[in-house]
């Protein structure tokens, strides 16, 4: 059996509510409450892992899931654009580094006999 369908409803629905808090802190930049949450989230799957619900109404997870993964889903871009945008700084500052050693070097006499 799946891991979804050991879930119950209001797992689902706890989950998602972590999942739309994870995505609020990831639209702040906050990363290091977007990991504890989703701790909090692994932590919940970890217990509910040999549970077996049986009569849950399956459009509801249905629905349910799709939301918790298109959540992740706009996590991982957030993620992802701050990663870049965090590389691209990198390198700004590098080539300004780099420039602004090349200009003083050339401002530098040459004492060379």
């Amino acid at each position: 059996m799946s891991t979804h369908a050991k879930l119950d409803l209001s797992t689902l629905e706890q989950l998602r509510a972590i999942s739309k808090s994870m995505l609020a802190f990831a639209n702040l930049g906050d990363w290091d409450a977007v990991s504890n949450s989703d701790i909090e989230r692994r932590q919940i799957l970890h217990k509910q892992h040999d549970k077996c619900i049986e009569g849950v109404n399956q459009l509801s997870r249905k629905q349910l899931i799709g939301e918790i993964l298109a959540i992740d889903i706009k996590i991982k871009e957030l993620a992802n654009n701050e990663r870049k945008s965090l590389m691209d700084k990198e390198l700004r500052q590098q080539a300004q580094i780099a420039a602004q050693t090349s200009y003083k070097h050339a401002l530098t006499p040459d004492t060379g006999l």
